[in-house]
């Protein structure tokens, strides 16, 4: 949870320590997790520089299963305000997102009960 409070930043890498983009750092936990994912792809963080969300968010459905409940690793896409949509990750009971003001944050599962949760298909 080192990355929280980071601002967002497209294309930044939470590693850095600088910023997080939300692709980014979903695909740095799911690593260093061991969750089978597969490998980034450049496009959808182009298509998010882009603001091309439509075609973003048929991408992500097309290669995402729904799940019934959240679940360790399971991932979120949300409204993200100016931002457009947002990528999270379920870790230790909560969701740990890159808010458009706010930056790097964590939130608890119960407080978000809007949102839908994938896994990869």
């Amino acid at each position: 949870m080192r990355w929280i409070g980071l601002p967002h930043e497209f294309g930044a890498h939470p590693e850095s320590g600088k910023a997080a983009d939300c692709l980014l750092m979903v695909w740095a936990v799911l690593e260093r997790s061991g969750v089978q994912h597969p490998d980034f792809d450049q496009e959808w963080l182009d298509l998010a520089k882009t603001g091309h969300w439509s075609v973003l968010e048929e991408k992500w459905h097309a290669a995402m299963r729904l799940l019934e409940a959240p679940c360790p690793y399971a991932l979120t896409l949300f409204k993200n305000g100016q931002a457009g949509l947002g990528v999270g990750v379920v870790v230790d009971g909560g969701v740990l997102m890159i808010h458009h003001r706010r930056g790097v944050c964590w939130l608890p599962t119960d407080l978000l009960q809007n949102l839908s949760y994938y896994e990869f298909a």
